[in-house]
């Protein structure tokens, strides 16, 4: 692409075309004195009879657009973003761009392009492709930047795409994300069911206690009716209901005893009699129990009581 072009000087040519700049192409003069004119109009026929330029230049200063594929780092460097960038620029100076005998500027403009875009793209993860592209357009889209004294870019749009390797680095991290976050999940639930268990537990630990109070009270009331309600609903405390029964027994049980030994003591109680009432107590721990045997046997008599 030449942007700079150079144009026969002589008066026959002149005469004939006499270029004039428009909003598209600007002329450049090199007059006789080696100065560089932007041509405003047409020039005079004495202009071109007597201050004939020596050089004479047609520039490009149409915007042109252009579309480049970059590789641009990310902040890993062993993984990079693939850019496609569209740029807009223009010649803003024909005079510069004519000093500069600027052939095609478009190699610069990429140059220029892909270093600032580099800038920018190693802020960004490879995994935040999105994000990056974001602000790289709000940052580049609509900002003017001048390769050189000629050449300006006035607009640049990028998208970003992942390279093989990356692709494969994200497939694999993001499973890897993925498995750790169902372990953590798994983790949370497994706690949960913890807490669900104890608190089931000692809420059952609670509404049992309550039962035993329960059938403490109606065992001390000799309250039938109450244990048979309690015990058609919660079978499975029969058991604990046996061992209160046998215990409460056996406390009536020690305490006819300490009397009885407190009578004999005091010689109130004949000796012969104290098997029956021996008997007749253990027999009473196990009234209220079905089925269930005398904690104490009835002993047998021995002559020797008898003697006495």
């Amino acid at each position: 692409m030449n942007v700079v072009q150079q144009q026969q000087v002589d008066r026959a040519s002149l005469r004939k075309l006499n270029p004039v700049s428009s909003g598209h192409t600007s002329i450049v003069y090199v007059t006789k004195r080696g100065e560089y004119v932007r041509g405003a109009g047409r020039l005079t026929m004495g202009e071109i009879w007597l201050s004939t330029p020596k050089e004479l230049y047609t520039v490009d200063v149409a915007p042109h657009q252009d579309t480049f594929t970059l590789h641009l780092p990310s902040k890993e460097q062993a993984f990079s973003f693939t850019a496609d960038v569209r740029v807009t620029w223009r010649i803003v100076d024909p005079v510069a761009a004519v000093r500069a005998k600027l052939d095609n500027p478009v190699p610069a403009v990429g140059h220029h392009v892909e270093e600032r875009l580099r800038e920018h793209a190693r802020g960004f993860d490879v995994e935040n492709a999105v994000d990056a592209e974001r602000q790289i357009n709000l940052d580049f889209g609509d900002r003017v930047m001048a390769v050189n004294d000629a050449v300006q870019v006035q607009r640049c749009t990028v998208v970003l795409k992942f390279d093989e390797e990356a692709r494969k680095h994200i497939a694999s991290r993001t499973e890897h994300l993925r498995a750790m976050e169902a372990a953590e999940r798994e983790r949370e639930l497994a706690r949960e069911r913890r807490v669900l268990a104890q608190d089931e537990e000692e809420h059952d630990l609670k509404m049992k206690k309550k039962r035993m109070d329960v059938y403490a009270n109606a065992l001390r009331e000799d309250d039938q009716n109450v244990l048979a309600l309690m015990l058609a609903g919660h079978g499975e405390d029969a058991a604990a209901v046996i061992n209160l029964m046998m215990q409460q027994k056996q406390l009536q049980f020690d305490a006819a005893r300490d009397m009885l030994d407190k009578l004999l003591s005091a010689n109130l109680v004949n000796r012969r009699d104290v098997a029956s009432i021996m008997n007749n107590a253990g027999t009473a721990i196990v009234s209220g129990v079905q089925g269930a045997k005398p904690l104490l046997p009835a002993p047998e008599p021995r002559d020797d009581e008898d003697d006495e």
